[in-house]
C-alpha cells in the first residue's frame, strides 16, 4: 500500500511539473488561438508605491 502511495505521488509530481506544461503547450499549438491586443493601451512610466 505504501509503495502505491509513493508511485502515485511521484506520478502526480511528474504531471504537475512536466506533464501539464507540455500538455498546455501542445493544446495551444493545436488550437492556434490568436492573441488579441489592445491598440488603445497607453503604457505609464509612473511607479506607484503604497506608502
Amino acid at each position: 500500500m505504501l509503495t502505491l502511495v509513493f508511485w502515485l505521488s511521484l506520478a502526480l509530481l511528474f504531471y504537475i511539473y512536466l506533464g501539464y506544461p507540455l500538455l498546455a503547450s501542445l493544446l495551444a499549438q493545436i488550437r492556434g488561438l490568436p492573441i488579441s491586443t489592445d491598440d488603445s493601451y497607453q503604457h505609464s512610466d509612473h511607479c506607484h508605491r503604497g506608502l
